[in-house]
């Protein structure tokens, strides 16, 4: 028995709902303008998920409303698999970084 493919609207991937969305920029940006202090700490964000599991999408679709919304400067530094570890970064993993971050 064939299932047939969810329908998709013209000018917009299938992702999932907007209201994880707008629920994902409203907790970051109640966590943006918080700094640590000794008796807190900002909660860190991680996205979890297999291979394959939309991490990276989710992220896309993230950090343009932070942009819109927050005036927020979004980096985006790649560790996967795609990118391998050379014997250098492992040597100087802070400058390993900041290259990721610069291209």
């Amino acid at each position: 028995m064939d299932v047939p493919p969810p329908s998709m609207e013209a000018n917009r991937p299938l992702f999932i709902d907007d209201k994880w969305l707008n629920d994902a920029i409203e907790r970051i940006s109640s966590e943006y303008s918080i700094e640590d202090t000794p008796t807190y700490r900002v909660s860190p964000l991680a996205f979890v998920r297999c291979s394959r599991g939309g991490k990276t999408r989710a992220l896309n679709e993230i950090a343009p409303l932070l942009k819109k919304r927050l005036g927020a400067a979004v980096i985006f530094v790649s560790f996967n698999d795609y990118s391998q570890i050379s014997k250098w970064e492992k040597a100087d993993p802070i400058a390993a970084l900041c290259r990721r971050i610069a291209f």
